[in-house]
């Protein structure tokens, strides 16, 4: 029960899992705990499920159907503790093998925690400072040839790319864009781009004082993005609260709104300011560096 994704070929469920940490998309992995007389497929079979697709097979028919089924709903309703469930294959799925199967269906939330930083000035460095002791995945781009520092954490890889926007199409799908270049033209391109990606992204935020943002609401109303597409953008990035314009300072405060979007993802009640970036837009004075 394998799918393709374009022209890619079916691939196995090690694959899948390198693919879904690379493009940051979430999955439940499902392994035969153990079985007893007639089973599709003995114990340690695996498979891959995410929201759209399946990878490799637990051996097909009602069993894997079903297991399919609880596993997107796993993915849906954001559970993250692993399930164990027994099926008899003749009582419970009608399936003539007859057979019982024990499986665990295990969320892996590779995607929740991708993290993709346009820029590498003061604001950027100050930023992946906080967030690489975090687990966090953290991509870093900046077009500058010597801009990143000489030490580089094991969870933060560096792209020096001479076009960042090309670059912002092929980097994880669900990843959290924090966009903060020395080039306001390429901040605007970087938004556009992302907005028009045809799978959404997980958020967008810019570094930008209330005129740049003005400024670049304009320009996209003229490229024809609707109101609804430009209101996703979150700027001026980071919590109104916390005031300051040092490039820690701003730092901070962008970390902090990545950790209260973890917990508003996991559920969690926390009492921080709401998540309203309407409001967020008539503060703040920040700019990149």
């Amino acid at each position: 029960m394998s799918r393709q994704r374009g022209n890619e070929p079916p691939v196995t469920w090690l694959d899948a899992l390198t693919w879904c940490r690379e493009h940051g998309e979430d999955a439940v992995m499902i392994t035969v705990l153990g079985a007893q007389g007639s089973t599709p497929r003995e114990a340690g079979a695996k498979m891959v499920v995410t929201p759209d697709a399946c990878f490799d097979t637990i051996g097909g028919g009602n069993l894997e159907q079903q297991a399919v089924i609880k596993a997107r709903q796993m993915l849906e309703d954001g559970q993250r503790i692993p399930l164990v469930e027994r099926f008899n294959l003749a009582a419970n799925l009608g399936m003539c093998c007859g057979g019982v199967a024990m499986l665990m269906l295990e969320p892996l939330m590779l995607g929740s925690r991708q993290l993709v930083i346009f820029g590498a000035g003061h604001v950027g460095l100050a930023l992946v400072t906080i967030l690489s002791a975090l687990p966090y995945r953290i991509h870093w781009v900046d077009s500058r040839e010597g801009q990143f520092p000489d030490d580089i954490p094991a969870n933060v890889t560096t792209y020096c790319d001479d076009d960042p926007v090309g670059l912002s199409q092929r980097l994880p799908d669900k990843a959290r864009y924090l966009i903060m270049t020395h080039n306001h033209q390429l901040d605007l391109d970087l938004c556009m781009a992302l907005l028009k990606r045809p799978r959404p992204v997980g958020f967008v935020g810019l570094i930008g004082s209330a005129e740049k943002w003005r400024r670049f609401q304009q320009r996209m109303e003229q490229r024809g993005f609707a109101p609804q597409q430009i209101a996703s953008i979150c700027c001026p990035v980071g919590l109104p609260d916390i005031g300051g314009k040092r490039p820690m300072e701003v730092a901070v405060s962008i970390a902090a709104q990545q950790l209260q979007l973890d917990k508003a993802e996991a559920g969690q009640s926390i009492a921080v300011t709401p998540l309203n970036w309407q409001a967020a837009r008539s503060i703040g004075t920040l700019s990149g560096g």
